[in-house]
């Protein structure tokens, strides 16, 4: 597909920012009316993988977000309209369409047109932990039973909005949830790899959407809750590791079968 003719208004560009790197960019264009939703869709799926296109070479992580459309006259064309789903007024006039431009690093892209953004957010859990597995500093004596000091563990909460997804795994996300990740497995958008074990796939949510070509589309949140358990020194420990005080190191409970409390998955699936 490639657009249709159209050329920039008069008023656009429409440029504002500030120094914390929050952009407010706008693009005006003038299309004939009929041509509106063909300028659209390749505005918004006609740049690299699929994605929106950018607001210029110079800014080039900012891509088509959001538009409006407006006519410039009001010309319409005589029609009967007998049904609202078959027939629309339509107009012999041009309209002025304003896209809105927000960053997209194009390596979110995980698929064809889809791609991923991301949250994070940090936080502390404080747990109880064994007195008898500590001692006092100054006299080195075992802490009495009834000390139970507080042991602080790191948990990030990684949120990824996977959209404008045709297909959605939705057995993988049904038979990954509440699972570790297996290794290998990087989280979208950042790229940050976590040791294996470490990271919980614990929410997905999803909202139906469009595409730009007007067909079905799936926007899908994941929540994966990463646990850091670094006190006391030594490695990071995860979901299935607790502290055995008998051998004042962390180690992982398991059942007569040997299988730990968490079970692991591929957490890759549910991009695919």
């Amino acid at each position: 597909m490639v657009f249709p003719a159209f050329v920039e208004h008069e008023k656009s560009p429409v440029e504002s920012g500030n120094r914390e790197g929050s952009f407010d960019f706008k693009r005006i264009f003038v299309v004939a009316w009929a041509d509106r939703f063909t300028f659209l869709t390749e505005m918004f799926t006609g740049g690299l993988y699929g994605l929106p296109r950018v607001y210029s070479t110079y800014w080039a992580n900012l891509r088509a977000h959001s538009f409006s459309i407006e006519r410039a006259v009001n010309n319409p064309i005589s029609v009967a309209i007998s049904d609202p789903e078959t027939t629309a007024l339509d107009h012999n006039a041009e309209c002025h369409i304003t896209v809105t431009y927000k960053p997209l690093d194009p390596s979110n892209q995980t698929g064809d047109g889809t791609f991923a953004t991301y949250k994070q957010s940090q936080g502390v859990e404080f747990v109880d932990f064994p007195g008898r597995a500590m001692k006092w500093e100054t006299t080195g004596k075992l802490l009495p039973p009834d000390v139970s000091p507080v042991l602080p563990i790191l948990t990030t909460r990684h949120e990824v909005t996977y959209n404008q997804v045709t297909s959605p795994p939705w057995s993988a996300i049904s038979s990954l949830k509440g699972k570790l990740h297996s290794g290998g497995f990087a989280i979208p958008v950042t790229g940050q790899v976590i040791p294996a074990g470490n990271l919980l796939f614990q929410d997905s949510s999803s909202e139906q959407t469009l595409a730009y070509d007007g067909t079905l589309s799936t926007k899908l949140t994941y929540t994966f809750v990463e646990k850091s358990q670094t006190g006391l020194g030594g490695s990071s420990y995860g979901w299935n590791h607790h502290w055995n005080p008998d051998s004042n190191s962390y180690d992982r409970p398991v059942s007569d079968g040997g299988e730990p409390l968490f079970a692991s998955g591929d957490l890759t699936a549910l991009f695919a």
